[in-house]
């Protein structure tokens, strides 16, 4: 009973380990990529509607760039890497334009489809 209560133990211990060791690589990936003058936001999943029109529109009025890194099939490595990421540039976004990355998508929004 001890020794199977110290397997799950250490099963939970390496679940916990890998789960911050990917967001930690997130946060420390998206720290490099200020200090080397980079803006950008990393997500997973299907292709966004307009998304060319949309990286451009971000890289032309904010110098952001937008990362699809996964397509449909990720993983928990995957979600806790984009997480870190894009915590760091998140909060960057917001400092440096005073609103956030969701203001900045529909204010997007709006030049695809004036009136809406």
């Amino acid at each position: 009973m001890e020794s199977l209560l110290r397997f799950k133990f250490a099963i939970f211990f390496l679940f916990l380990w890998s789960c911050t060791s990917n967001y930690q690589a997130g946060l420390k990936q998206a720290n490099d990529d200020l200090n080397s003058g980079i803006l950008k936001i990393k997500y997973y999943g299907e292709l966004l509607e307009n998304e060319l029109e949309l990286h451009e529109f971000l890289r032309l009025h904010y110098f952001i760039h937008y990362e699809r890194i996964s397509g449909c099939i990720v993983d928990n490595s995957i979600i806790e890497y984009v997480d870190g990421y894009n915590s760091v540039m998140l909060e960057e976004i917001r400092n440096r334009y005073a609103k956030g990355f969701d203001d900045i998508r529909k204010e997007f929004s709006k030049t695809i489809a004036p009136g809406m």
